[in-house]
């Protein structure tokens, strides 16, 4: 599944603890931003940082076109600048470092319906779902954790991290 989501820059920081990522794909002119700042400290392991020219609209929209093989962006649903930008630097980023097991995506869908509780950064940290202020051991995430597969612990941390609000009695 390939689900993206527009959010404010003062989300990311909860999104990324959330989604626990190992590669990072950002600008250089992104990383000047104050309020990004904390990537660099908390993520450097993680950051792959690409000139801008490498998030480039009209070029992306070029590899989006060539590996799903349309004719026309639309194809794929209605993405802004933003979201194709994205979208063919990741495609990039994969036709480059996984050339000869090249995944096949889906076509990616936005997340609009958010029938979840949103938690913020402050909660994620202070509850110690994700890690551990002394020990990563000591998450909740760890202690529940005993998936076998990378999907399966994928998708253990979106359930913890976004628990629904539709509960159903009875």
């Amino acid at each position: 599944k390939f689900i993206y989501e527009n959010i404010h820059s003062n989300e990311i920081e909860a999104k990324l603890l959330i989604l626990s990522p190992k590669e990072i794909l950002l600008s250089d002119k992104l990383l000047e931003r104050n309020e990004l700042k904390f990537l660099i400290t908390e993520y450097e392991r993680e950051l792959v940082n690409f000139p801008e020219n490498y998030f480039a609209e009209d070029k992306n929209k070029i590899i989006i076109k060539e590996y799903y093989e349309i004719n026309n962006i639309d194809a794929i649903g209605n993405l802004g600048k933003k979201e194709i930008t994205a979208l063919g630097a990741i495609i990039n980023y994969l036709i480059v470092t996984q050339k000869d097991n090249l995944p096949q995506l889906e076509y990616p869908k936005r997340e609009l319906q958010k029938n979840y509780l949103e938690i913020d950064k402050t909660t994620l940290k202070s509850l110690e779902i994700f890690h551990s202020n002394n020990n990563i051991k000591a998450s909740l995430i760890n202690f529940l954790d005993n998936t076998q597969t990378a999907s399966a612990a994928r998708s253990l941390r979106e359930i913890i991290a976004k628990p629904s609000v539709d509960i159903k009695i009875g």
